[in-house]
């Protein structure tokens, strides 16, 4: 019995979809509903249409193509009964056509009634993807109609890889930073993503996943398709764009068959629709912006003038008042929420604690300032983050921006104990390595939290909730105040991180409004945590003697309040809780995170407080964005690369170098970096750029062959079996698996020189007297 019913339904299913397969290529309006359901109905859900909704949309549509081929079934015994003209079968036809035209109204009438159903300001619209997989699909349809030869194979497969390669990389940068692949999404990539919470995209993982594989697909039976049709599904494909099928020739003897275009003409078309496919691809925008630069005729500043140095051994006597300071970083909590327009009602407490003390309402990001160690590094520094490297670690250094001095550093000198504490892992884009590198006597996180009682519902994606972190800042400041000592305490939160923030435990029931946006949910919980933090500090004896300082570390990336902050001003969150005060002050200043440490110091009696690019905002000087506000950005990217000589300090090789088998090191005089490792060196045998890669020895041996710049010659420590394919002719150099070498080699298929290095042997010491190729 139940064999019997699958084999009725595998005929019946079959029978279908011949009845489908002849429908859709005897009836030009068939094939018409077909295409206008294909495009019009994924608009729909790409515009969020109310499941419901879709759910009629595609029903109705069912009904159509039912009523279609009823119609169709009609005709075709009419034709056989009445092959001759008669009023029957006129009467026939007529009552099957009138039959499609009210299923067609009933189409149309529901579509523009669902239209109006549509959230238009909650429509994650992008034009750009549409035009582009709208151009893609022209391209490859004119490809397949066009049947070209074997070498329009190769040219438009190419195409097809670099546009959903391109694609994807877009869609997963933007789901992190809303604006797709930027200077932000390159550092990371550049350092290293260990310690973030990739717990919270798992349905991003999920969704890109799917896309490669459909993408695998598209593009795999696209080629297929253009080129031999190989595989059954291509040539059923191409039967259906070509309409190879035979059809009865007493409805079709009197049809004229379609004179084909001319091939060539179609080949430059579909070639073209493919080129403006990836011209249009968001992803080719992001690099266009990313390369082009305004004209340095806009900017009349030189390089790297107005940076200012300060003076190391002057250090320790600059701090007159020596109040302790709590410096606290609030996770892409920006200024805008405080817009009663946008979110009435949801953050009342900070408000109040910036209405009662020292704001500052014009605060601007700028180039290289919009990710946490960025906005660290940024309101510590005055400097817009940049690395010297091509790596993908920051922990390959031994220092973090070395020659930079920094608001750790001025208060080192000055006898400050410096404590940071995050909820987060400090290796995360290199936070431990920059604070330590700049005065801090310790720094807290995530591994430390999970040394001490937390309980697993205390901790999100990425780190401990911040009702838990508060709690235990709290303590530190009481410990840390009691000792009678300076002291400056850095917190860094997390819950309100993006896309969609973290509600502390303590806050469970607490929603904003109804509570459908969960970001904004965490924002509320968020404003009254820390509010209360600020309230029992100030409750405490030690409160007169603490500068507090409130700051986001950038504005808020991609998450469920983007469309809603859009419509504000963005602003990053600055104010100062000074207990020495006589009233609130609201500065509308323009300014930027560099010009943050700067105006702390001054509140800790710092004359000459300027710091880098940053200028105290209650100076008389103007600061650096004021002297050029439109081509600010422009002028942090013209500097980097001082920046990246000057600040990070390459150590020189005549200082010696020395390798370190057991801690996997390179010692080059009192500094070190992780091994493997590729020292680029300049024309006086330099270190011009570090390169690190960690993992992957293929992405070492890529860059060697094709990155590296020409004339460049470089000095390369890796496990030996990576550099047994560029030995050179005459070497009879043996080792074995795990063994260490030494390189030197310029941008040819051979290296220079290689040996093997022993634990803590010296390295190549003639490299510091002549280059690699006269050796």
């Amino acid at each position: 019995m139940l064999t019997a019913l699958i084999r009725q339904a595998k005929n019946a299913t079959k029978y279908s979809l011949e009845g489908f397969q002849y429908l859709f290529m005897s009836e030009f309006a068939a094939r018409i509903e077909v295409y206008c359901f294909l495009w019009i109905f994924p608009a729909l859900v790409i515009l969020q249409l109310p499941a419901v909704y879709l759910l009629s949309t595609l029903c109705l549509f069912l009904i159509l193509l039912a009523t279609e081929a009823l119609n169709t079934a009609v005709e075709v015994i009419v034709d056989k009964v009445s092959p001759e003209i008669s009023d029957m079968g006129k009467q026939a036809k007529d009552l099957g056509s009138f039959a499609v035209m009210c299923a067609l109204i009933m189409n149309i009438a529901h579509l523009a009634f669902v239209i109006t159903k549509i959230d238009w300001a909650a429509a994650d619209l992008n034009l750009p993807i549409i035009f582009s997989l709208l151009a893609l699909l022209i391209g490859v349809y004119l490809a397949v109609r066009s049947q070209p030869r074997r070498r329009a194979v190769f040219l438009i497969t190419p195409i097809l890889i670099i546009y959903f390669l391109g694609l994807g990389v877009y869609l997963a940068s933007n789901a992190f930073t809303g604006v797709g692949f930027d200077n932000k999404v390159i550092y990371h990539l550049k350092t290293g993503l260990g310690g973030a919470g990739f717990a919270e995209y798992t349905d991003l993982i999920l969704w890109m996943t799917l896309y490669a594989i459909i993408g695998l697909v598209i593009i795999y039976v696209s080629h297929d398709l253009i080129g031999k049709k190989k595989r059954r599904v291509s040539q059923k494909l191409s039967n259906y764009v070509n309409r190879k099928v035979k059809f009865d020739p007493a409805k079709h003897q009197n049809e004229d068959l379609p004179k084909s275009p001319n091939r060539g003409i179609r080949n430059i078309l579909s070639i073209g629709a493919l080129l403006l496919a990836i011209v249009l691809n968001p992803f080719t925008a992001n690099l266009a912006t990313l390369l082009n630069r305004p004209s340095p005729k806009l900017v009349k500043m030189s390089d790297y003038e107005l940076y200012v140095q300060r003076d190391v051994d002057e250090l320790a006597s600059e701090v007159k008042s020596k109040k302790n300071l709590l410096f606290i970083y609030l996770e892409g909590l920006e200024r805008t929420y405080f817009d009663q327009d946008l979110f009435p009602g949801l953050t009342p407490n900070l408000a109040a604690l910036e209405a009662n003390n020292i704001s500052f309402s014009d605060i601007r990001q700028v180039y290289n300032t919009e990710w946490t160690i960025a906005g660290m590094v940024a309101t510590q520094c005055g400097v817009p983050m940049y690395t010297p490297s091509q790596g993908n670690t920051m922990n390959a250094y031994d220092q973090f921006m070395p020659n930079a001095v920094c608001l750790g550093d001025v208060l080192d000198r000055n006898d400050y104990q410096l404590e940071f504490l995050g909820g987060g892992d400090l290796d995360f884009a290199g936070k431990g390595k920059f604070l330590n590198s700049h005065g801090f006597d310790k720094t807290i996180g995530r591994d430390d939290h999970e040394k001490e009682d937390f309980l697993e519902d205390e901790y999100n994606g990425w780190g401990l909730y911040d009702d838990s972190l508060l709690g235990v800042a709290y303590n530190k400041f009481v410990a840390l105040s009691q000792k009678n000592d300076p002291f400056g305490l850095f917190v860094l939160t997390l819950d309100t991180h993006q896309p969609k923030g973290h509600v502390s435990p303590s806050c469970e029931g607490r929603e904003y409004q109804e509570g459908s946006n969960p970001l904004l949910n965490a924002v509320f919980c968020a404003d009254q945590l820390f509010s209360d933090f600020v309230k029992k500090i100030q409750a405490t004896p030690y409160a007169e003697e603490t500068l507090i300082v409130v700051v986001s570390d950038h504005i808020a990336m991609n998450g469920t309040t983007s469309d809603l902050l859009a419509e504000g001003t963005r602003r990053n969150l600055f104010m100062i809780i000074d207990p020495a005060a006589t009233g609130p002050q609201k500065s509308d200043r323009l300014g930027s995170p560099l010009d943050v440490a700067p105006t702390v110091l001054s509140f800790l009696g710092v004359d000459n407080s300027a710091i880098g690019f940053g200028r105290n905002l209650f100076a008389d000087d103007k600061t650096l964005i004021e002297e050029k506000p439109e081509h600010f950005n422009f002028f942090l990217w013209q500097v980097g690369k001082k920046i990246k000589s000057e600040l990070w300090n390459f150590p020189t090789l005549s200082d010696g170098l020395v390798l370190d088998t057991k801690n996997e090191r390179l010692n080059i005089g009192r500094r070190w970096i992780s091994i493997p490792a590729i020292l680029v060196l300049d024309d006086e045998n330099e270190i011009s750029t570090l390169e690190f890669y960690s993992v992957d020895a293929g992405d070492r041996k890529g860059y060697l062959a094709n990155k590296l710049p020409k004339e460049m010659s470089y000095l390369w420590v890796d496990n030996c079996v990576e550099m047994a394919v560029k030995q050179p002719e005459d070497s009879k150099l043996t080792f074995t698996e795990g063994d260490w070498c030494a390189a030197l080699g310029d941008n040819t298929d051979q290296l220079t020189e290689i040996t093997k290095v022993k634990s803590r042997d010296k390295v190549f010491p003639n490299v510091f007297r002549a280059k690699p190729d006269t050796l």
